[in-house]
């Protein structure tokens, strides 16, 4: 078992939704004890636990940052699939 959480905020550029994405992360640490990250854009904040079950290397994280059209994009998968 793995865990994501998100949030969406009005206000742009500030540490509380990234505190509060973490705390909530931390909340679900035992659905996921091997790994950890946390993504920020302006609006939106994900934070996610993994659970290492196939692939134990840091090759199979859960969430994977990309660039599409020069934007930032985060995708959230399970990374043992």
């Amino acid at each position: 078992m793995c865990g994501i959480v998100g949030i969406v905020s009005p206000a742009p550029d500030t540490s509380e939704p990234e505190t509060i994405a973490a705390r909530m992360a931390e909340v679900l640490k035992h659905r996921g004890p091997d790994a950890q990250g946390l993504s920020r854009s302006a609006h939106v904040v994900l934070a996610h636990r993994r659970l290492a079950v196939v692939d134990l290397t840091d090759a199979a994280t859960s969430a994977v940052m990309v660039k599409l059209n020069e934007q930032a994009r985060v995708i959230g998968c399970p990374g043992d699939s």
